[in-house]
């Protein structure tokens, strides 16, 4: 009933973390940094206090020498901005940013004063539209008398093109959080008419806007002209990629990303970039100055699981980390850049004649060559086919500048044909993978390039774990497809899971790419962009997902890749790509390769998809898939060895924990059974190429957990608010994601793989046995007595005695057993004391007191007496027992 106690509390919790999430959006903390890249001849002076709007404005320096990076951290709430005055020689630089993280908007302005009586004030008070985050552009460039400042996106290094552009070409969706002022000699720049002062950036700047294909064009050129740049250009292309994806995953998948590049190529001088290292001395100094105190104590490379560990609450100290390692990372931008300045000049990969690959134009804003007319009555869709038709317009007046005439295409208005997808799918799969083949040959070459095994070993574990990429890719349309751009997302994370086994570049270009044999269709809708494709091979299955999924499969990557690292049995599936694709009117969409959880070799006679709850999940007329009513009602069981029992439940209990930690819910374990023919050869336990031999069946079982991309948002909060009001609040498929993997890991166990003679985990066995309570606190008031019971978990194993009623010193006659595994060494032995209460008058049960034990201590005495120690979180309160840890 829907008035019941329990049923108000859960409304009221749900009304408060409504409350919170929206007053964390409007209050939380954020930040901007501005990073100042000094290539001037001049040392560059910090000019008093900064002058800031509702915010902070922490420098990292007072001067900058030539080729050094300081940064300027702006935050405080979710919004603000601030001013800044530099002394370049006899000039005066002014830099203005604000952002609002709530109304998705960052702007910025950067002016040279243009004679004596010029105040930083005046500057902020001349840019009240850009400066306080109106929809209007601000200048991103700017000249003096000697000196020319140019502002790029700190995510990507792009120069010409801000924030409104950006989205209006669909190419992000986020504005960005961080930017990049390049200061320059004059003297030093090419002319540009128009341009302030006719002058442009240095054209070695263009490499790191470069897409993926010109970046494969100019790694070979490089590769096979001048060898001993080939360090510099890669370096420059893995952190522009790397760049791209740290804005969308935490601070610290975000400062292990960036530690794993300063170590590989400039921490040291036998580093493929360690001559620089005299040169980024005052950046190398402030990053061991500003490392996180507890990553400073790890020895050896970086290691994620010491990332993992810096709690919540160190934001700030972990921001400061992260704002070092970037700035040494940019100065190490600004030495690869000169060195390659030469061979930029001169290289001709955007010339048509001499690359085959089409080139789009960067240019300077929108409003370059679109009228007013065009801009007002434009939407976001007509955006790209209005950009085009003016690109094909003008195109001889860029031709001077390295764009040329695109080649024959078809219209970018003409919807998309029922073909075109799977055609798309194809070439984004192929180039990416190409780029990814490339890679790991220029990788090779480098490693062999050094001496120092130390240095190898750098490189090697940088190829082992970088954990986030975003790398973009450009296709020019053809009468055959329309044009599409596509980035992929930590392909060499992904291709890397397995060690290249199944999900390697090399199996993509052959089961995937375009010179592979036709996908299987699922299911496609051309008008939607919704598809469901199999490879030809059945080993991959390709399919779109919201961007909501995307953007939570990108931030769990990090962890992903640790996880399945860490237990190589995992029942996770295993990614294979994740993409986004681009298409002109209007297409956009997220989609993965999966690698199939069944072998493609043997025919699936039964499936079954099962949550680990009843309510709802049982197959209706004409679906072949069975769920967990089906499963349950037809008495099956997973019949296999003792030992190999043990070590699947235990490794599923390791992926629902890691699946808790990101607060989802709704996955499922697929499960699909093959029958073998009479006199097929049969085996035991795990079978080679995947799957497992069933004992005493003639049975294949193929196992996966799938459908891991669903967050408990308020959406999801408000649905199982909705199933508690009927009365279904925690056998519902909807349920907190704690209780979820607790439910689906008590249901494995119990009802879905053949129950054991004994509770017994992979390490043994944990009992406790005389449970007594003494002096209890009663929470039921002056008029009545607690009715105590005892909760036992370990990890997200958990037993509990029967219930003592009105008993304040209670001896519970139960002995509780708990599965002892692998992954509970370093956990603590959770002991949680109970009020049981009814749910209509009281609502749910009340906590009298807890106890928590450290396993280490319980598998070293392997017997821990506990007599009458205090409950931790009351006032009064002891439990005594006995624990007993029996191995396997």
């Amino acid at each position: 009933p829907a008035a019941h106690m329990f049923f108000l509390e859960k409304v009221a919790n749900f009304t408060s973390q409504a409350r919170e999430s929206a007053l964390s959006a409007l209050a939380g903390d954020d930040s901007f940094i501005i990073h100042i890249c000094n290539e001037t001849d001049a040392v560059v002076t910090l000019q008093s206090l900064p002058h800031t709007v509702s915010s902070t404005c922490v420098p990292s320096f007072k001067e900058l020498q030539t080729g050094e990076v300081g940064s300027l951290r702006i935050g405080g709430g979710r919004g603000g901005g601030a001013a800044v005055e530099l002394q370049l020689g006899q000039e005066r630089c002014f830099i203005g940013a604000s952002f609002s993280s709530v109304g998705q908007s960052s702007r910025f302005a950067v002016d040279f004063a243009r004679d004596g009586k010029a105040k930083l004030s005046d500057f902020q008070a001349k840019l009240p539209q850009a400066f306080y985050g109106s929809d209007s552009s601000s200048p991103d460039r700017a000249a003096g008398n000697r000196f020319a400042a140019f502002c790029a996106r700190g995510d990507t290094g792009t120069f010409g093109l801000w924030s409104a552009d950006f989205v209006r070409e669909g190419n992000y969706t986020e504005p960005p959080k961080s930017v990049l002022v390049v200061l320059d000699g004059i003297d030093q720049l090419p002319p540009k008419p128009g341009f302030p002062n006719n002058v442009a950036l240095r054209p070695h700047y263009v490499l790191l806007g470069m897409d993926g294909e010109h970046r494969m064009h100019f790694l070979q050129y490089i590769r096979d002209s001048f060898k001993g740049l080939l360090p510099h250009a890669f370096f420059l292309f893995e952190f522009s990629a790397a760049m791209r994806a740290t804005p969308s995953v935490g601070l610290r998948d975000t400062a292990f990303t960036l530690d794993l590049l300063i170590e590989a190529f400039v921490s040291e001088h036998d580093r493929p970039l360690g001559h620089l290292a005299d040169s980024l001395g005052p950046n190398l100094e402030r990053w061991n100055n500003q490392k996180h105190p507890g990553l400073k104590e790890s020895e050896g490379l970086p290691c994620y699981a010491e990332y993992a560990k810096v709690a919540d609450s160190d934001r700030v100290l972990l921001q400061e980390h992260v704002d070092a390692s970037s700035s040494l990372l940019w100065a190490a931008v600004g030495g690869c850049m000169r060195a390659l300045s030469k061979v930029t000049e001169t290289w001709t990969g955007f010339d048509e004649e001499a690359s085959p690959v089409h080139r789009r134009p960067k240019l300077g804003s929108v409003e370059e060559f679109l009228s007013e007319e065009e801009l007002d009555d434009a939407d976001n869709e007509d955006m790209c086919a209005l950009l085009s038709k003016h690109l094909q317009r003008s195109q001889s007046n860029h031709s001077s500048s390295g764009g040329f005439s695109p080649p024959s295409r078809r219209k970018l208005t003409e919807p998309l044909a029922q073909n075109d997808i799977p055609t798309l799918i194809r070439n984004c799969v192929g180039d990416s993978s190409r780029h990814a083949v490339l890679r790991k040959s220029i990788l090779a070459t480098l490693k062999e390039s050094l001496s120092a095994s130390s240095a190898k070993d750098a490189l090697e574990h940088f190829c082992h774990w970088l954990p986030v990429s975003v790398r973009e890719f450009e296709r020019p349309g053809t009468e055959e497809c329309p044009a599409v751009c596509f980035r992929a997302f930590s392909a060499e994370l992904l291709s890397n899971l397995d060690d290249g086994i199944v999900t390697s570049a090399e199996r993509l270009l052959s089961s995937v790419a375009e010179q592979s044999p036709p996908l299987q269709a699922m299911a496609t809708n051309s008008k939607s962009g919704e598809f469901f494709f199999f490879s030809h091979d059945k080993m991959f299955l390709i399919k779109t997902i919201s961007d909501a999924e995307a953007y939570l499969l990108h931030s769990m990557l990090p962890a992903y890749q640790e996880h399945l690292r860490r237990y190589p049995r995992s029942l996770i599936v295993r990614y294979a790509g994740l993409y986004h694709m681009k298409v002109a009117k209007g297409l956009s969409r997220f989609f993965t390769i999966m690698v199939s959880a069944f072998d493609p070799e043997y025919k699936i006679h039964e499936t079954f998809d099962v949550k680990g709850s009843l309510y709802h999940r049982k197959k209706k007329e004409k679906e072949s898939i069975g769920k967990d009513q089906d499963w349950y009602d037809a008495k099956r069981r997973l019949h296999l060895p003792e030992r190999v029992t043990r070590e699947i439940l235990a490794a599923h209990e390791a992926d629902a924990a890691f699946l808790m930690s990101f607060n989802v819910l709704d996955y499922s374990l697929l499960i699909g059974v093959h029958h073998l023919a009479a006199g097929h050869p049969r085996g035991s336990g795990y079978r080679d190429g995947g799957g497992l031999w069933a004992q005493g069946d003639k049975d294949i079982y193929f196992i996966g957990l799938i459908d891991f991309l669903i967050g408990f948002t308020l959406n999801k909060q408000a649905e199982h608010l909705v199933r508690t009001a009927q009365g279904h609040g925690d056998d519902a498929s909807c349920v907190h994601p704690e209780t979820y993997a607790f439910r689906q890991v008590k249901f494995l166990r119990d009802a879905v793989f053949e129950p054991g003679d004994e509770v017994v985990g992979t390490l043994g066995t944990l009992r406790l046995s005389g449970l007594e309570g003494h002096g209890l606190v009663n929470t039921d008031g002056p008029f009545d007595v607690s009715d105590p019971y005892l909760v036992a978990t370990l990890g997200l194993q958990r037993a509990r005695t029967p219930t003592v009623n009105n008993n304040l010193n209670p001896r519970w006659s139960a002995v509780l057993e708990l599965p002892v595994n692998t992954g509970h060494k370093m956990l603590d032995l959770c002991l949680q004391v109970m009020d049981e209460d009814s749910v209509v008058t009281r609502g749910s049960d009340d906590k009298m007191g807890s106890l928590d034990i450290p396993m280490s201590r319980i598998l070293e005495e392997k017997t821990v007496h506990l007599k009458e120690e205090s409950l931790q979180g009351v006032r009064k309160g002891r439990i005594s027992m006995k624990i007993q840890f029996i191995p396997a």
